[in-house]
């Protein structure tokens, strides 16, 4: 799990704020670093439950801090990931795990085909899977969930298109983290953090 107890580069991160292309753990680091962990994340003593603080007021404390206007496509990322981490629906609900999954990758919402939202690709599932596992702690995926994750490996094995590039996991992961290692370096993460990034090991 990351640790969050250096400073961020004001200007990589209005340039990776703006950037319609940023990851979504490199985007909750610079919530985190902004808005401050007690603000970011209320527990409910009664309930247990882990609130988010509410995102039209993140989003207007990111623009007022950084005097910036976000792509949708991050607003997005940054929901998917906040509600990943303060909830296990990520883990256990296979509607939560498709949108999250697909919403952490591209910044899109994914759309309802015949009224049945649309599968993820595995390089979608993997790459998500990496940023959330490297935020919080591992959980089992349910039942429900493993099947969308074992589908979508049956997929990529059954695609012998000639005109599609053909990626081993290893290969999605590994550029995947070097996305990520290039932007979080850029924040000035601590050294720690960064050998972090460079030690996970993905497991489906």
């Amino acid at each position: 799990m990351l640790n969050y107890n250096w400073k961020i580069d004001k200007k990589a991160a209005t340039n990776l704020l703006m950037s319609s292309e940023t990851s979504g753990i490199a985007l909750f680091i610079i919530c985190l670093k902004t808005v401050g962990s007690d603000e970011l994340f209320t527990v409910d003593e009664d309930t247990g439950y882990t609130d988010t603080m509410d995102p039209v007021e993140l989003f207007a404390e990111l623009q007022d801090a950084f005097n910036i206007s976000m792509p949708v496509e991050n607003e997005n990322r940054i929901n998917a990931i906040l509600t990943a981490i303060s909830t296990d629906l990520y883990f256990s609900d296979s509607i939560a795990f498709t949108s999250i999954s697909i919403a952490v990758n591209s910044g899109d919402l994914g759309e309802l085909v015949n009224g049945i939202m649309e599968t993820p690709t595995i390089e979608e599932i993997l790459t998500t899977k990496m940023e959330i596992e490297l935020i919080v702690e591992d959980v089992d995926f349910s039942p429900n969930v493993q099947r969308i994750i074992l589908n979508a490996v049956k997929d990529l094995a059954e695609d012998d298109d000639p005109a599609t590039p053909q990626y081993t996991l290893n290969e999605v992961v590994e550029e995947h983290r070097s996305k990520i290692y290039g932007e979080l370096n850029s924040l000035g993460i601590d050294e720690k953090v960064l050998e972090y990034v460079k030690s996970y090991e993905f497991s489906l």
